[in-house]
């Protein structure tokens, strides 16, 4: 380590500082003046830091409102490393559950970003779209490698892809909600409901 040169803790608490920054900056704008017409100098000199500062973060503006997709994937594959092989569906939807009770924080931001979305399916949803493939094979490439199966495993895809849309729709049901419950429930009830239509025990029509 030279000199000048910050100890890597340092170093990972002042690169996210200046992500939530940029984050919070980027959030800030898109209410304030709307999503489209936010550019990412706007963006950057909210949060008083150079153009390319903002690209060693994110690729796109679009990028900003998904911050936290990164360490979300971190906490999950830290958390499947702690599953015992054979992994079950369960054992890949509990590890998901755990990174979401991790990751829990300010609730109140998480509907503000989750209102821009909505109002900007249009625009984000390419972005949106694009970090949920990037994170679906991540998770497929670490579970292929740690189960010694081909990153073609259409079993491996398929469970990964179902916790994914599962967690996504409880994320929008979630922020849309106000029945007081948390991200964890959202998402387990989700599974539940997904396992019951797939089982045959939830049908479609009747009354109930």
């Amino acid at each position: 380590m030279t000199v000048n040169e910050a100890p890597p803790g340092r170093r990972s608490r002042k690169r996210r500082s200046t992500r939530t920054a940029l984050a919070t900056a980027a959030l800030d704008l898109f209410e304030e003046q709307g999503f489209v017409a936010t550019t990412i100098e706007d963006i950057t000199e909210r949060a008083d830091v150079a153009r390319r500062t903002f690209f060693r973060h994110f690729p796109s503006k679009e990028a900003a409102l998904l911050p936290d997709t990164e360490e979300y994937e971190q906490r999950v594959t830290a958390a499947l490393d702690h599953q015992e092989l054979p992994l079950t569906m369960s054992g890949i939807v509990d590890a998901f559950a755990q990174a979401i009770d991790a990751m829990q924080g300010d609730e109140a931001l998480q509907r503000r970003r989750a209102a821009v979305i909505a109002d900007n399916r249009l625009h984000v949803g390419n972005s949106a779209w694009e970090s949920f493939v990037a994170t679906r094979d991540s998770l497929v490439g670490h579970l292929a490698a740690r189960t010694g199966r081909p990153t073609d495993d259409q079993r491996i895809h398929l469970a990964v892809s179902l916790a994914l849309f599962a967690l996504s729709v409880s994320y929008t049901r979630w922020t849309e909600s106000t029945d007081g419950a948390g991200p964890r429930e959202g998402f387990t009830g989700t599974i539940e409901v997904l396992r019951g239509l797939l089982d045959g025990e939830i049908t479609l029509g009747d009354a109930d």
